[in-house]
């Protein structure tokens, strides 16, 4: 988690951890939040959920992204009428808070697994981006699991 560098709420930055859970609560919990598009959902809850990482309450955390927000992470590139949304299919930063959930709670099997579904999503992602505008580059990186990726590559 060395490299977890996430500028989530206000709040959350402030250290107002409760209050921040407060809010997340209210605006997800609220039946008009399924009436924005998927990728905002998505984008939403996975908020939500690295509250919960940044107070270590892992197990929170893999709840709201496995319970809320994978059913979503599809299509995401479809709107409702008169919503912009970007033209991709699925968020890769459920699986990067995935990943840093299980870190944090000691269970690096399955940290390495959402890891590697977390770099399969970016690198198409950026295939897309580059195909079409030619830059970008998405560096959200956790050194411990690089390592054991690239050493079971070997």
């Amino acid at each position: 988690r060395e490299n977890f560098n996430y500028t989530g709420s206000w709040r959350t930055q402030c250290k107002d951890f409760l209050k921040a859970e407060a809010d997340y609560k209210k605006l997800v919990d609220d039946p008009n939040f399924k009436l924005f598009p998927r990728q905002f959902q998505v984008w939403i809850l996975t908020s939500f959920a690295y509250n919960y990482i940044q107070i270590e309450q892992f197990d929170e955390a893999i709840n709201v992204i496995k319970e809320r927000v994978l059913p979503l992470n599809e299509n995401l590139d479809e709107a409702p009428a008169g919503w912009f949304v970007a033209p991709i299919e699925q968020l890769f930063s459920p699986y990067y808070a995935l990943s840093l959930a299980y870190l944090g709670k000691g269970e690096k099997k399955l940290a390495i697994e959402s890891y590697k579904e977390m770099v399969s999503i970016r690198d198409s992602a950026i295939g897309a981006i580059k195909a079409t505008r030619g830059e970008s580059y998405v560096g959200l990186r956790i050194e411990e699991l690089e390592k054991a990726i690239s050493s079971k590559k070997k």
